[in-house]
């Protein structure tokens, strides 16, 4: 199909706004911590260092604070609705599984990769997410990645983007919710299994229209690689045979996802759009190359700084 230069300039506008949307975000979370931080600092020093106040700050600028502000942006675009439809246990528990093969398959991805960059750096690239568990109170862990993290990332990056974007079709859609998201982490080791379960989350809402899903497996797939995985460390302390039957259960979980994979990989039908645009054309413009020249810069230094 053959696109007329208008055609070209409107979508890469759009796709424009919608990456310095989301960098406004980042922007506006930056500034929010900053200044809270500040204020604290200014009033009670101690509580400024306390690891578990930081988390706490961080999750509120970065999820709570910035609704109004981006909620007020995001409205600005026209919006299409999705058809909603329900899913059955089994398909959820299928999803369960396909989300967690998914997060393993992008860790050891990661893992790997950071592993060799490790080794030519001469230092270790350091996972901020096992940093984050390891000195945070397991409560402080659980509102943040288990309550919060899921509701507020599958509202701005499923909800409110792909509803925006879904006219262009659901590939399209879909790329940019699991591009966004992944970058949107900030650093290597969470980027691949990011970017996989976020377009399968994008996937699911783009067929069911109900953001409620994925944002129940994004909690449970945060509680397994956070609390749950925590939990497991200490089992294996006290019984490892205990923890090798859970790590055995877990495999099976894998297994079983990964098959599932394989076999509804070939049945995937996107939902077709209103528009026609070429993908390199929802990436290649201003908003999206400074969103996401912004945090390959924020990855390059978590790995490097």
């Amino acid at each position: 199909m053959n696109l007329n230069n208008n055609e070209i300039k409107e979508g890469r506008k759009f796709f424009s706004k919608i990456g310095f949307s989301f960098l406004g975000l980042t922007l506006f979370t930056i500034i929010s911590q900053l200044a809270l931080g500040i204020i604290t600092l200014a009033i009670n020093p101690s509580i400024y260092l306390n690891t578990n106040f930081q988390i706490i700050l961080s999750a509120i600028c970065s999820y709570i604070i910035p609704i109004p502000f981006f909620f007020y942006i995001m409205n600005k675009f026209e919006k299409s609705e999705i058809k909603k439809h329900s899913m059955s246990i089994f398909k959820f528990l299928a999803c369960i599984a396909i989300t967690y093969t998914l997060t393993f398959i992008g860790n050891m991805i990661g893992l790997t990769l950071t592993g060799l960059i490790s080794g030519l750096i001469g230092s270790q690239v350091i996972n901020p997410v096992v940093q984050i568990i390891d000195t945070t109170n397991i409560w402080v862990t659980f509102l943040t990645m288990v309550i919060l993290a899921p509701i507020f990332e599958e509202l701005f990056f499923r909800k409110l983007l792909i509803d925006r974007t879904i006219k262009y079709g659901g590939a399209i859609s879909i790329i940019i919710s699991a591009t966004l998201f992944a970058l949107y982490h900030g650093n290597l080791n969470q980027f691949f299994y990011a970017f996989l379960i976020g377009g399968f989350f994008a996937f699911i809402y783009t067929k069911t229209g109900r953001i409620e899903y994925t944002i129940a497996l994004h909690a449970i797939v945060n509680f397994l690689g956070s609390i749950f995985s925590e939990f497991l460390s200490s089992i294996l302390k006290v019984s490892p045979e205990i923890a090798a039957i859970i790590s055995l259960l877990l495999f099976v979980v894998i297994l079983i996802g990964f098959i599932l994979i394989l076999w509804n990989i070939r049945k995937i039908n996107l939902p077709k759009g209103e528009i026609f645009i070429k993908k390199s054309v929802a990436f290649l413009n201003l908003g999206m190359v400074c969103f996401i020249a912004y945090y390959i810069f924020k990855i390059l230094q978590s790995i490097f700084l």
